[in-house]
């Protein structure tokens, strides 16, 4: 075992607790009583979060001389995607998904610029990936979609809003994660 194999272990825990956390309230999420669409895909989007740094992370595996300050880093947008996970799905006494979604979506978007930013910085600061590097357009919009959702409490600009996130994510995945190394040897 290498010593990004030891350090991807602690990783994958709080990225494991952070779907789990997803996946735990996917049923009561989904339950026709108290479901609001725009949270339900916000729920499934962020679980793709999850399973998305964990594949990204692998770009990580070489290349990069390991000091416990880059190990700290690394795990900071694990820990926020867990923060993110619950923040979106604590309502236990809610009436519905749409009243709580409204009402921490300034928590629940600020967690996701914070993650945007970590996710430009670490890779940048790791990784050596250019600032100007494609994927940073991706990341750009994501942040813009952030700063959007914290500031708006309209329903048709939240749809607005995870439509465009989805079809991002789907275009960078097409775009930066069918090949190997989509980041290239810094």
């Amino acid at each position: 075992m290498d010593i990004f194999e030891y350090l991807s272990v602690a990783i994958s825990i709080v990225l494991a607790m952070g779907l789990a956390t997803l996946l735990r309230a996917l049923r009561d999420v989904l339950a026709p009583a108290r479901r609001y669409w725009v949270h339900a895909l916000w729920v499934l989007q962020i679980a793709f979060l999850h399973v998305q740094l964990w594949w990204a992370y692998w770009d990580y595996a070489f290349g990069v001389v390991w000091t416990f300050p880059k190990f700290i880093l690394l795990l900071f947008p694990p820990a926020t995607l867990y923060l993110t996970a619950t923040a979106l799905v604590g309502a236990e006494n809610d009436a519905s998904w749409r009243e709580y979604f409204y009402r921490v979506r300034r928590w629940f978007f600020s967690l996701i610029l914070l993650y945007m930013l970590s996710a430009v910085c670490i890779s940048w600061l790791v990784r050596g990936v250019p600032l100007t590097h494609p994927y940073r357009i991706l990341q750009g919009l994501l942040i813009i979609v952030s700063i959007v959702g914290l500031n708006s409490r309209s329903h048709p600009v939240h749809v607005a809003l995870i439509s465009i996130t989805i079809a991002l994510y789907f275009f960078s995945q097409i775009m930066f994660r069918f090949f190997p190394n989509p980041l290239g040897s810094q």
